[in-house]
């Protein structure tokens, strides 16, 4: 082999190297920031797909989910947003979210532990 071609074979296989190297890094040691990254679509489809809780003050609905036939299976209406929204916040695909609907988020999309016995009980009942 001449040395040309063996340079070139060196630096072939060095860039492989590193390539499988970043791709490692990458799955190994990024995906969990990449998995919570705010501007993953997959995260957002995700929370889309599942009915969020509503919110009640004085017996008055102010935030609630409706189920819609696009790829986001559910969408949060806001009844009286002008009078609301400083305290509800807003549940929103550009703009993430805010108030209640951040601050709540646990118990509204049903992954908060004071919840364990309501998912418990659902996972029996059907």
């Amino acid at each position: 082999m001449n040395t040309s071609l063996r340079r070139i074979s060196v630096t072939v296989m060095a860039l492989m190297v590193l390539l499988l190297l970043n791709a490692t890094m990458t799955q190994v040691f990024a995906a969990d920031g990449l998995r919570a990254d705010p501007r993953n679509q997959r995260i957002l489809l995700d929370e889309y797909s599942r009915q969020r809780g509503q919110i009640v003050a004085g017996g008055q609905l102010l935030a609630y989910s409706v189920a819609t036939d696009s790829r986001y299976r559910f969408l949060r209406v806001y009844p009286n947003p002008d009078v609301y929204a400083p305290v509800t916040g807003f549940y929103s695909l550009r703009y993430s979210s805010s108030g209640l609907e951040r601050a709540e988020d646990p118990v509204l999309n049903g992954s908060d532990a004071r919840l364990f016995g309501r998912r418990l009980a659902d996972f029996f009942t059907g």
